[in-house]
């Protein structure tokens, strides 16, 4: 039973480390679905990004508090949009503890800033924002001259991502112990009763030693090994039987040449002594004597 506690909390951390790769492939795959849509909703006002009076445009389009684009990614896919000038949000879904609109906040020091900001590739990756862990990609927004002029980011929060994993966690962690348990009982009464029939086996078979031949041999209406084992058992019983008819057979057709032979002696003998008193009456002179 331990055994399978043991095989049970194995199994448990094995799925739940699947899911959770699983769940992080598929977080990554529509981070990258949104971030191909979110450059494609981008594109639509412009082919260029620049900044124009301290604000950044897309074309002609100002993107500076425009939060249609991030709010239609967000219904779209169900996940965080931002687009940055330079390393400021200027348009987000991205909300602050109070609930308002990130727009304001500063694109952190870090492994993200040096990506796309420092050196203009796109960071995938998890990263905190704004004290949440979010699976994110971030892509430089370029102007003409290739210089950064701001940022785009699309992604999920951790926790929302993990919430079914924790979810079937939770649920395997309650199921996987009944269900082991369920199992090792059954598995607990299969075992009793089958060594319940080879007990009951061993004991027709030592009563058969035991010449006890009326004994009934259990388990032959059974089509597993016990009752194959049954069906030898009751071969070696139907042997014993006959055997025994036969050894009877003999003992009665032997007790009956000895009480033939003994009569056949009786009347050797009761002749002879005829015989003889035939021949002492003869002898004597009596000859009315006659056989």
């Amino acid at each position: 039973m331990l055994g399978l506690f043991i095989l049970a909390i194995v199994l448990t951390l094995a799925s739940s480390q699947v899911l959770s790769d699983r769940s992080a492939a598929s977080a990554r795959e529509q981070r990258e679905r949104s971030m191909a849509l979110a450059h494609m909703l981008l594109k639509q006002n412009g082919a260029d990004y620049s900044l124009r009076d301290g604000a950044l445009y897309v074309g002609s389009v100002r993107i500076d508090g425009d939060t249609r684009m991030v709010d239609q990614i967000r219904e779209l896919t169900g996940g965080a949009a931002t687009v940055f000038r330079g390393d400021t949000r200027v348009a987000t879904t991205v909300q602050n503890p109070d609930g308002s609109r990130a727009n304001g906040t500063k694109l952190g020091a870090g492994p993200v800033f040096d990506s796309v900001i420092t050196q203009r590739k796109p960071y995938r990756g998890e990263a905190d924002i704004l004290g949440e862990r979010y699976f994110t990609s971030y892509d430089p927004l370029l102007d003409a001259s290739g210089s950064v002029v701001g940022v785009l980011f699309v992604g999920l929060k951790r926790a929302d991502v993990l919430r079914v994993v924790d979810e079937v966690e939770r649920t395997i962690l309650v199921v996987a112990p009944l269900v082991t348990l369920a199992f090792g009982l059954v598995s607990f009464f299969l075992v009793r009763r089958q060594m319940g029939a080879v007990r009951a086996m061993s004991a027709t078979m030592h009563d058969l030693a035991a010449d006890k031949l009326d004994v009934a041999v259990p388990g032959l209406d059974r089509g597993d090994e016990i009752g194959q084992m049954a069906q030898a058992v009751q071969v070696f019983k139907d042997n014993a039987i006959q055997k025994k008819a036969m050894d009877e057979a003999e003992r009665e057709r032997l007790e009956a040449e000895r009480r033939a032979d003994e009569a056949q002696r009786a009347r050797e003998t009761a002749i002879g002594e005829e015989i003889a008193a035939l021949i002492d009456g003869v002898s004597k002179g009596d000859l009315s004597r006659r056989l």
